[in-house]
């Protein structure tokens, strides 16, 4: 009967399979949590590649060549795929963890390719652990850091002329008892006659939009105001 693999090719497919077994588990953890690009095809492919890349020079009759120098080149050539899922949007840079884990995600491979079984599990597990554990304490910090910025809020008010002192009375008696600061106050004349269109700048010491908002419903609520509305802005460092 005819042999079809030898056993080099064997244990070569085996390592791929297991390889791309590996990748299918750290990707799926990144598709489960994020179902963004850099998920389950990106990862299994990534650790297959990889693992194919080591193991070929076994395959065509080499020596094996250097690990170490096999190893460096599949980094390189991951370096740009990698750089490919990061985005930069205004001030903020999204996809470096994805990045990081595709990266990763390579030494996986060619642990697998290797041969090196135990360590390549060892490493799935430390990719898919670290991203699955981790997410919620940088999600926490991330809303414990947004809670604690500095931010700008602009109140503006149409009201009758008459009313010009009781709303700002009203605006100073807040401020006075939160943790906001009066920044700027400017009035002009209205869309209607006789109305004016008061516009003061505030400024927190933190992210707190329940106080401006209770602040705007008690200006509404006042005679003579037609309509009072907020908005934040926060303030960069």
């Amino acid at each position: 009967m005819e042999q079809f693999f030898t056993m080099p090719e064997l244990h070569a497919l085996g390592r791929l399979l297991f390889g791309a077994a590996l990748g299918v588990g750290i990707g799926l953890e990144r598709q489960w949590r994020q179902s963004l690009s850099g998920g389950l095809q990106t990862c299994a492919l990534v650790a297959a590649g990889a693992t194919l890349y080591t193991i070929i020079t076994p395959l065509i009759g080499g020596n094996g060549g250097d690990p170490a120098r096999i190893a460096g080149q599949v980094v390189t050539g991951i370096g740009f795929l990698a750089g490919g899922v990061i985005l930069r949007e205004g001030m903020n840079v999204r996809g470096l963890n994805t990045a990081a884990t595709i990266w990763a995600t390579a030494a996986v491979g060619c642990l697998a390719g290797l041969g090196l079984y135990v360590e390549a599990v060892a490493g799935a597990a430390a990719i898919a652990g670290l991203n699955w554990f981790l997410s919620p304490l940088v999600d926490y910090l991330n809303r414990r850091n947004d809670t604690h910025r500095e931010m700008r809020y602009e109140v503006t008010t149409i009201c009758t002329e008459q009313s010009e002192a009781t709303v700002d009375k009203a605006v100073l008696d807040a401020v006075k008892a939160s943790h906001l600061t009066l920044s700027s106050r400017d009035a002009e004349a209205g869309s209607e006659p006789g109305t004016a269109r008061i516009v003061v700048e505030l400024v927190g010491r933190w992210r707190d939009h329940t106080v401006v908002a209770r602040l705007v419903d008690l200006v509404r609520a006042l005679n003579g105001v037609s309509d009072a509305s907020w908005a934040a802005k926060e303030l960069r460092s």
